[in-house]
């Protein structure tokens, strides 16, 4: 046979048992798939600043208009700066909850509004307030500020089906009578966010869509209405200035574009439908050299599944734990993306940790990132037996993963026939500094019908790898 290019790359697919995949992959693990088919590994984590709480990040936000973060840790709400440096700010929120966050400009003041399953708190971004109106919600989950009112749903009980608003201008008044309620089903409401001059408000089994009418003030489109739901109210993410993203009354992931939706979750809906309480699930926008992630972080189950929205990809992100040898969910938690400078911050998911991400680190937090490439058993498009004379592929070389300009490596085994525990591993070199040439070849693959390939980078330096061909002859069938 001539040289032939193999599809080893290929997008995952959770759905099938691996024995039927020829073209897509098993697994992806902390590493993407870019434009040009090869697989380059996640950003890492250093730290920027510890809080010390000792406890998870309930929240993280960007605040573009006073250039800060806010970040939410334990009860504490904290000011961070682009250096790092923080001030608390106050106390008040619910531990372990994931907050919710909206910006307004009233009366020429800027104003951040934070909630998560208690009382609305709102910040100048020096002092804080807790709304204490007898009229505000007092178990609000999901806020927005929409034409100078701000908006929330109450989980508080007989409140769950309103949306209740504050006067204009003035989000510490509100009135008994300032609320609306969603018509199309008897739904509860667990979810709001805006876009344009729309309200979207979310339920279990319903979305519905609002908007001002300067009277009412909220009055439903005509039409407005979608017949399915979400599982998970902080599945919720609007990305992109483009669509909705957000899991189902059935557990899918849907790409929702004005009022129209698309099942996107296929090859994962096997993973998502075996999570347990997935309605407490958070997710996240990571945005990482021109890239944009929707990251689902699934706490009861330690995992962490990654849809890559625009090239339409699924992969895992983890924490690898070497103890057990399982990768645990990601350490990041909570996004805030400075706009300014494009840096990616995150929170930590255990220790009120503050870090930046970037394509330039290799660790979190100096532990080991363990980039992982299974693929499906590819075959030539037929079972008779094949000779490996040669695998050739690109690699990333010449970047040395130590400042002794140590040369990294690659661990690369195979196993055919789903005959059960892979072969003996071979290590690839990637360099010292320098040594920059990218092209590789492995010798003497031996033979097989079917054959399924395993690639890791543990190595503190880039892992870029693709286009791989394969020289092979037919052999005996």
């Amino acid at each position: 046979m001539p040289l032939v290019k193999l599809p080893l790359l290929g997008n995952v697919n959770k759905n099938v048992d691996p024995i039927a995949l020829a073209t897509n992959c098993v697994e992806i693990i902390d590493g993407y798939i870019d434009e040009a088919g090869f697989f380059n590994n996640r950003a890492g984590l250093v730290e920027i600043a510890d809080l010390g709480t000792g406890l998870l990040m309930d929240g993280a936000f960007w605040w573009d208009e006073l250039q800060i973060h806010i970040f939410v840790s334990g009860t504490n709400i904290y000011r961070v700066e682009t250096s790092g440096s923080f001030v608390l700010l106050g106390t008040g929120m619910q531990p372990g909850a994931r907050v919710t966050f909206a910006t307004a400009r009233i009366a020429g003041a800027d104003v951040l509004a934070m909630a998560n399953g208690g009382t609305i708190f709102t910040t100048n971004g020096t002092t804080l307030t807790e709304i204490t109106d007898v009229d505000a919600p007092t178990k609000s989950t999901h806020i927005v500020f929409m034409d100078k009112y701000l908006i929330s749903n109450d989980l508080a009980t007989g409140e769950e089906g309103k949306v209740k608003y504050s006067d204009v201008n003035d989000p510490l008044v509100w009135n008994a009578l300032s609320f609306f309620e969603t018509e199309r089903k008897p739904d509860g409401v667990t979810a709001i966010g805006t876009v344009g001059n729309q309200l979207v408000v979310f339920g279990p089994r319903s979305i519905e869509f609002f908007y001002d009418d300067g009277v009412t003030p909220f009055r439903r489109f005509d039409g407005g209405e979608s017949n399915i739901g979400t599982s998970a109210p902080h599945s919720v993410q609007y990305a992109e200035n483009m669509f909705w993203l957000f899991l189902d009354e059935n557990r899918r992931l849907n790409k929702m574009s004005g009022r129209e939706s698309t099942y996107v979750s296929g090859p994962y809906d096997r993973e998502l439908n075996a999570i347990n309480n997935i309605d407490k699930m958070t997710s996240m926008i990571v945005n990482i050299d021109g890239r944009s992630f929707y990251v689902m972080n699934f706490a009861n189950d330690d995992k962490t599944f990654v849809y890559d929205y625009i090239l339409d990809r699924w992969y895992r992100w983890g924490e690898w734990d070497s103890s057990v040898s399982r990768y645990r969910r990601f350490k990041g938690l909570g996004s805030s993306f400075n706009v300014k400078n494009g840096e990616q911050w995150v929170g930590d998911k255990a220790n009120g940790k503050i870090y930046r991400m970037g394509p330039d680190i290799y660790q979190d937090d100096g532990a080991v990132v363990r980039r992982s490439i299974l693929t499906g058993y590819f075959d030539h498009n037929t079972a008779q037996r094949k000779i490996s004379k040669k695998l050739m592929f690109r690699i990333k070389r010449g970047v040395a993963k130590d400042i002794s300009d140590t040369a990294g490596r690659v661990e690369i085994r195979y196993r055919d026939n789903d005959e059960g525990a892979f072969g003996t591993s071979r290590f690839v070199s990637t360099g010292s500094a320098g040594d920059s040439r990218f092209h590789y070849e492995l010798r003497r693959n031996g033979q097989y019908r079917q054959r399924q390939w395993e690639f890791v980078s543990s190595d503190s330096m880039p892992f870029i790898i693709g286009s791989f061909e394969e020289d092979v002859t037919l052999g005996v069938s």
